[in-house]
């Protein structure tokens, strides 16, 4: 992502067309759902680069998913022009963060050091464990490895540096 789309954060994508008014099937990949029914506008991305903000101008839940409406979206053809695309927010619609919480947008391609600030790599991706999040790490080599978020592992996240400092002694490599 270019530096003035850092500030956007993936909130879902765009997984079916419904009906043949321009209506989209909006299937969310977060948690705090309450964020797109309170946004007035989603950026939709093909290739997570180059975006393109869409006025909401109808939302409503579907099943597991959500279906909106856009404004300038007006039947079929124009929605599957769309379809498949990723929905992004502004991070500014984003509540507040809690202690402890950091929002990925603000970590994603973040410096990794261990304890000694010897550069390790950088985070390039996490998955979701029931308990914890994993953080997926490239190596200074060009290989990976994982690393758990818990505090035995992950000694210091500093979000405006964009640096996290780890012991290495819990890294596993991702070949394994």
């Amino acid at each position: 992502m270019s530096n003035n789309q850092n500030k956007y954060v993936k909130v879902g994508y765009i997984a079916d067309i419904y009906g043949f008014k321009g209506y989209i099937k909006l299937k969310p990949v977060t948690d705090n759902v309450d964020i797109l029914l309170t946004t007035e506008n989603f950026c939709l991305s093909s290739n997570d680069e180059h975006f393109r903000i869409f006025p909401v101008s109808e939302i409503s839940s579907y099943k597991n998913m959500y279906l909106v409406k856009f404004e300038g979206i007006n039947d079929d053809v124009q929605a599957k022009s769309i379809k498949k695309s990723s929905v992004y927010v502004h991070g500014d619609y984003l509540p507040v963060e809690e202690d402890g919480d950091v929002y990925w947008y603000k970590i994603d391609g973040a410096k990794v050091v261990d304890v000694e600030g010897v550069l390790i790599g950088k985070l390039v991706d996490y998955l979701e464990v029931s308990t914890e999040d994993i953080f997926r790490i490239e190596l200074t080599d060009g290989s990976y490895s994982l690393i758990s978020n818990n505090p035995d592992h992950i000694k210091k996240i500093d979000s405006i540096e964009k640096v996290i400092t780890i012991d290495t002694i819990g890294l596993v490599s991702e070949k394994l």
